[in-house]
């Protein structure tokens, strides 16, 4: 009888260990995408999840659909949904007649919807026609937005133009975004892509270092709720790559570093407008200006907290039609620091002049080689 007991007792222990390595028992993943065992689904569904983008209710009768933006997109990418990482269905979009699309319904806050392409597509966005989400309630976003191209999540390459303008513009019930973990992009593929996402509070990495015109132009604009911007590790820059990227992002503090030093046109023009509680400009590397028409074209605009900024070109580019620091101080405050090389000296800045163009009004000028 004692003999029984042990081997009792062992069997348990076996099975116990046998349901850990198979991820057995019901045990979600903290991680709101799913990216563990998808335990968000009624019954404690341990079916793993994939990398897929995924979207996660955080109140109940939250609801994710699409519609469609100047008419049908040419080429109709095709997608598929589930709620539990292993059965797929079709996901309809791209009709004009929204009610035809498919609208998925999150009952329960925690539950969960993944999409993914059914084999490959090019593109959710054309020129002046896009694809894009709707969503009710309250939904936070996570996995891999390549999902929607590639089903199995391995490209890192955006295949077309425009590929996701707008593709969550005006979600203010979005208040996480997915992973952008494409290194190879395109003409304005992240264009305005999350406009107006007003609850945005975190912003996805943005690992692609070799940029693309208007790549992420306006991506974040108005994302009042936005605290903290990604890094931005790009070194070759694009004409407009980063125009309009964080406008009116009333809540960002932290300015991301620029580590560019060779110009773009219009690469940072209105990157930071609007921009009230932002304090401390990023450090501005660049040397010349005189090849990068409007680079700095009202780019801190607005900025009514911004009190010290810091630069490293010895020229102003004042002429018309090529004005780098177009209004790009304008509303700034009044008291603040500006740093530059050899202020009034030879071969250094001209600081003499303080306007909306130049150096703010009130500020004191400082040697940025001075210890």
């Amino acid at each position: 009888m004692k003999a029984n007991r042990w081997l009792c007792l062992f069997l348990a222990i076996c099975l116990v260990f046998t349901l850990a390595a198979c991820g057995g028992g019901g045990g979600g993943s903290d991680d709101p995408s799913g990216g563990g065992n998808n335990g968000g689904n009624g019954g404690g569904n341990s079916a793993p999840a994939g990398p897929w983008l995924c979207f996660t209710a955080i109140e109940s009768n939250s609801s994710i659909s699409t519609t469609n933006q100047g008419g049908t997109v040419t080429n109709t990418p095709s997608l598929e949904y589930s709620t539990d990482g292993e059965t797929w269905e079709l996901f309809d979009l791209n009709n004009v007649d929204p009610a035809n699309n498919k609208t998925v319904t999150l009952a329960n806050a925690g539950d969960k919807v993944y999409l993914r392409a059914t084999g490959t597509n090019d593109s959710f966005s054309e020129n002046l026609k896009y694809i894009k989400f709707k969503m009710t309630g309250s939904i936070a976003a996570s996995g891999n937005i390549m999902s929607l191209l590639d089903k199995d999540c391995i490209s890192k390459v955006i295949p077309s133009n425009y590929c996701f303008q707008y593709l969550f513009g005006n979600c203010s019930v979005l208040v996480t975004a997915p992973e952008l973990p494409a290194t190879t992009l395109t003409y304005k593929c992240y264009y305005n892509m999350f406009c107006n996402c007003t609850a945005l509070t975190t912003a996805p990495d943005l690992p692609a270092t070799t940029l693309t015109a208007g790549c992420y132009w306006g991506i974040f604009s108005d994302c009042s709720s936005l605290a903290k911007a990604p890094a931005l590790p790009a070194t070759n820059l694009a004409e407009y790559c980063y125009s309009d990227m964080f406008r009116g992002c009333s809540a960002l503090i932290t300015a991301p570093a620029l580590p560019a030093t060779n110009l773009a046109e219009y690469c940072y023009s209105n990157m930071f407008s609007g921009c009230s509680a932002l304090m401390t400009a990023p450090i501005l590397p660049a040397t010349d200006l005189g090849l990068a028409n409007s680079c700095y074209e009202r780019m801190f605009s607005g900025c009514s907290k911004l009190s010290s900024i810091t630069v490293h070109f010895t020229k102003w580019v004042d002429a018309y039609w090529s004005d780098a620091t177009d209004h790009w101080v304008e509303y700034v405050s009044y008291g603040g620091h500006f740093y530059c090389p050899g202020p009034g000296a030879p071969g250094g800045l001209n600081v003499s002049t303080k306007d909306e163009s130049h150096v703010p009004p009130g500020w004191t000028v400082h040697d940025v080689n001075d210890p």
